[in-house]
């Protein structure tokens, strides 16, 4: 990615940032601006959490907004994926703990000579 690139999205970051809090102040309770939020969540710092928080409560307000079904959707399964990861580094982390457990001697079994 180039440094032009780069500054021309995060321009556009901010701008979507800027519309989002005039939206907010404004229309609040409009599915729109929740998903508009989401979608910032994601963009800028990959928070699902918060993603996915904002879509619920925009298809609370508006049940049959197809956008927000979808984007609730991927973000699930953005969730489901980034879980399965850390289960998996969880999982390799302990295994590796015990494989070095059995093959480095503990200070209990020295022999006294």
């Amino acid at each position: 990615v180039t440094s032009d690139k780069l500054a021309a999205a995060t321009q556009e970051l901010a701008e979507a940032e800027a519309l989002c809090a005039t939206l907010e102040q404004e229309h609040a309770d409009v599915a729109g601006t929740h998903l508009l939020r989401a979608k910032i969540a994601v963009a800028k710092d990959d928070d699902f959490d918060t993603a996915q928080r904002e879509l619920v409560e925009a298809l609370r307000l508006a049940p049959e907004d197809r956008r927000a079904q979808e984007e609730l959707k991927q973000v699930k399964a953005e969730l489901r994926r980034v879980g399965l990861e850390a289960s998996r580094a969880k999982v390799i982390e302990i295994r590796d703990g015990l494989k070095r457990a059995r093959t480095e001697p503990s200070s209990d079994s020295a022999v006294v000579l």
